[in-house]
């Protein structure tokens, strides 16, 4: 197939705009209980009985002046919802045809054998600190490349249906996922580690 310099161009804006607005989106999900937010200096406040009142708490407050900011970040992450399904229809894309049954039960067969696996790229900034962490407290595991592993593709874009995700690091112990490096079902492996909930999942598992 052919195409031209200037439609391989408009392409690539495509590309590059529909990247800004999920990074946009993933940021808007960042305001979780507990959580800050950089370019305010504040942090979201706990014990919120619904996600929609979640309130920011200003520096020095005393928990009255609350002000309602997650709800912002709350409706952009709803206006923009359906990109994240464009986006893991993107990956399915790039991973071309594939037998979905055998990718499916050989990343099963992954989780339930390794105490600790995690799906990684190499150049990715976050895989790197989720493994320095594991190295770091002497952890054993299991580490699949998706950008050099022959199934790389597909697995990724299985990831989309396992876990309603499809970015890495994503990281199973003892066949639990936790998410990533410091995000996820659990908080990610970095916080984890803070907590000292860490050390414990992987004795568990025996991953010393």
């Amino acid at each position: 197939m052919k195409f031209d310099m200037s439609s391989r161009g408009a392409w690539l804006r495509c590309v590059a705009r529909l990247a800004t607005v999920i990074a946009l989106v993933q940021y808007a999900t960042a305001f979780t209980p507990g959580s800050k937010v950089p370019w305010l200096g504040v942090a979201v406040a706990s014990g919120s009985s619904k996600a929609g009142d979640l309130a920011m708490v200003l520096p020095g407050s005393t928990g009255d002046e609350n002000q309602p900011l997650a709800s912002i970040a709350n409706g952009i992450k709803n206006i923009f919802a359906p990109l994240n399904e464009g986006k893991k229809a993107l990956v399915r894309a790039f991973a071309g045809p594939y037998n979905r049954d055998l990718i499916r039960s050989r990343l099963d067969k992954l989780i339930q054998e390794k105490p600790v696996l995690m799906l990684s790229f190499t150049t990715c900034p976050y895989c790197l600190k989720a493994k320095s962490v594991l190295n770091e407290v002497g952890a054993k595991y299991e580490v699949i490349e998706l950008d050099k592993y022959e199934d790389g593709g597909p697995i990724r874009a299985e990831l989309a249906d396992m876990v309603g995700r499809t970015s890495v690091p994503a990281i199973w112990i003892g066949q639990t996922f936790i998410g990533g490096c410091n995000d996820g079902p659990m908080g990610g492996i970095v916080k984890l580690n803070e907590s000292g909930k860490l050390i414990i999942m992987l004795k568990e598992v025996g991953a010393f």
